[in-house]
């Protein structure tokens, strides 16, 4: 299901990349700060690909038998990286130039996205077939 996941998001993304961005209007009121942080956080929390990777993160550092400060350390780390990173990211796109460079770039970014994730679907589906085989 993963792998079929992949293409269906890879397919969407390569069609609708020619759409342009919505357009936000400035002088209607922006969210509060806790209403975009409360949106924000449902977005990742609902979105399966984050949970993968926190799953996959976290399955690879817990082990039986490593001390809790451990545990702490790795929840403490990945949360400080995931608010420098989407802190970054919020900065970075708040500047008109860089939303004006996305812009201008954003069909080629969203068909070069698409077809990554086509193929990682792909060959997901692929390692399937072969382990039927």
């Amino acid at each position: 299901m993963g792998g079929a996941y992949l293409v269906y998001l890879g397919w969407q993304a390569f069609r609708h990349a020619p759409e342009p961005l919505p357009r936000v209007d400035p002088l209607v009121g922006s969210a509060s700060g806790l209403a975009a942080y409360r949106r924000g956080f449902v977005v990742n929390m609902t979105n399966p690909k984050v949970m993968v990777f926190f799953a996959s993160v976290f399955a690879s550092v817990y082990a039986p038998g490593k001390p809790e400060w451990v545990n702490l350390a790795v929840l403490v780390v990945v949360a400080l990286d995931e608010i420098a990173w989407y802190s970054l990211v919020a900065l970075a796109f708040s500047s008109r130039p860089a939303q004006a460079a996305y812009g201008r770039a954003k069909r080629w970014i969203d068909r070069g996205f698409g077809a990554l994730l086509g193929i990682f679907g792909l060959k997901l589906l692929w390692n399937l077939r072969a382990l039927g085989a």
